[in-house]
């Protein structure tokens, strides 16, 4: 292989995605005992004929915040510089990668979370029913997302302004949401 073909945007986007998958495939089989228990954590059997499929999105959010931590951090801290040494040298092309692989990641756990809904499990064999919540679908994404953006962002005063108005507009969200879906009763057309 020639030098140009080497350091090619292809092969160094190849070299870093198969670095991350050497070091973080393994993380993404630890997700599957994260998605069950979800489907097991504060149910309520006999309660209702409908499941309210909450619990594995937020575990899954939960894991995919830390694997994202565990994995963008030490490179933002530029604490990583001899790991750096053999791979890409364009540190774009290892951040675009590392967030393939991240997305990768999150569309794998949450279609484990469709599989686990498909399977019936934390229904104890009498829930007819699974409401999967589209916002709850998305917030796996939502979480990744957000977590990648706090790392790169610069950290100033105007940064944590926004930043607490986000978190307490989505705790504020998160806790009507509950309170709406336990509000109305769970019938077979909605």
């Amino acid at each position: 292989m020639k030098d140009d073909q080497h350091y090619s945007t292809a092969q160094q986007f190849r070299r870093a995605l198969a670095s991350d998958w050497s070091i973080y495939g393994m993380d993404l089989i630890y997700g599957i005992l994260y998605t069950l228990v979800g489907f097991y954590a504060a149910r309520r059997v006999g309660y209702s004929q409908v499941y309210n499929v909450i619990g594995p999105y937020l575990l899954v959010s939960g894991y995919l915040v830390y694997l994202t931590w565990h994995m963008c951090a030490p490179g933002a801290r530029r604490s990583t510089a001899l790991y750096f040494f053999n791979l890409p040298q364009d540190r774009g092309i290892a951040l675009s990668a590392r967030l393939t692989f991240l997305f990768l990641g999150t569309c794998w756990l949450t279609a484990l979370v469709f599989v686990g809904c498909a399977l019936k499990l934390g229904g104890a064999g009498i829930t007819a029913c699974y409401r999967i919540h589209p916002e709850f679908v998305a917030l796996p994404f939502l979480a990744v997302a957000a977590t990648v953006c706090h790392i790169h962002s610069v950290h100033g005063w105007d940064y944590w302004g926004r930043a607490a108005v986000f978190f307490i507009g989505i705790c504020a969200w998160f806790v009507w949401k509950l309170y709406m879906i336990d509000a109305q009763p769970p019938l077979a057309q909605n």
